[in-house]
């Protein structure tokens, strides 16, 4: 049990603003801070 805990992959979604860096909400359209439609999603692993 204890292996498997330790092997579980975490994963964290970033969304953000690709004008100006804002964190955005993953089901926005725009960012809330700029107004921009340029938004950027990434999956982090470890």
């Amino acid at each position: 049990m204890l292996r498997r805990i330790l092997s579980r992959t975490t994963e964290e979604s970033v969304v953000e603003c690709r004008h100006c860096g804002a964190n955005v909400e993953p089901e926005a359209d725009s960012c809330p801070g700029c107004g921009s439609t340029e938004i950027a999603s990434y999956e982090i692993g470890s």
